[in-house]
């Protein structure tokens, strides 16, 4: 596989990610269930954690982004678990 297909990959997962979210916010607009402020923190979160995740990733070592995304992966399981559970309230 060559480099161009790995990045028609990567466009073609992008925009199919891009058109479920699409679908799914004019979705809840229409019936008037998205918080505004909610919608513009997440947003504000989202483009400012993407380009410092994008610096950071570029700085450290594959093997060790590997365990950090596995830890954060990790943890977020946990975390839905123990909502499921009713161990916690979120």
């Amino acid at each position: 596989m060559n480099w161009i297909s790995i990045i028609l990959l990567i466009v073609i997962g992008l925009c199919a990610g891009c058109i479920t979210a699409l679908s799914g916010a004019i979705g809840y607009a229409l019936n008037k269930h998205i918080s505004l402020l909610a919608a513009i923190l997440v947003g504000a979160g989202a483009i400012v954690g993407g380009r410092v995740g994008a610096i950071y990733a570029n700085m450290v070592p594959e093997k060790k982004l590997a365990k950090i995304v596995g830890v954060i992966f990790t943890m977020l399981g946990v975390l839905m678990i123990a909502k499921q559970v009713s161990l916690i309230s979120l």
